[in-house]
């Protein structure tokens, strides 16, 4: 019995989502990437991506009191104190600063530019600007 060529892609990606799915963690995995800490009045707060989204990504900067431990599945039992999206449309903007402020209520304030020289062209290259 011979496979047509026209089905064989249809079961390649079969196979292959039902292998990524065998973690029970649920599909796609969010990606979490360390970016950054800084020290507010001596204590010390931790900044996060986390890029969710199979086809349309987005990426959420997350901010937390306390180091985060994740799982497999990509999950902390460290809730974020605060957790904001990359806005990166219509057009593409880069991070000019990230400011932490954690005494307001918004706990981060991110500065965007249009021009990829005052910015940071990676998104997961952040850091807090001193």
């Amino acid at each position: 019995m011979e496979i047509s060529t026209i089905k064989l892609p249809l079961l390649l990606v079969i196979i292959l989502l039902a292998g990524c799915n065998s973690n029970d963690c649920g599909f796609p995995l969010d990606q979490i990437r360390y970016a950054d800490k800084a020290q507010h009045n001596k204590k010390t707060f931790y900044l996060y991506t986390r890029t969710t989204g199979w086809h349309n990504k987005v990426v959420f900067f997350e901010l937390y009191d306390s180091e985060p431990t994740f799982d497999n599945c990509r999950q902390t039992k460290t809730k974020f104190i605060y957790k904001i999206d990359y806005d990166d449309y219509p057009e593409r903007k880069y991070v000019k600063d990230i400011i932490l402020q954690p005494e307001n209520t918004e706990k981060l304030k991110i500065t965007y530019t249009k021009n990829k020289e005052e910015g940071v062209a990676n998104v997961y290259d952040v850091k807090f600007t001193r």
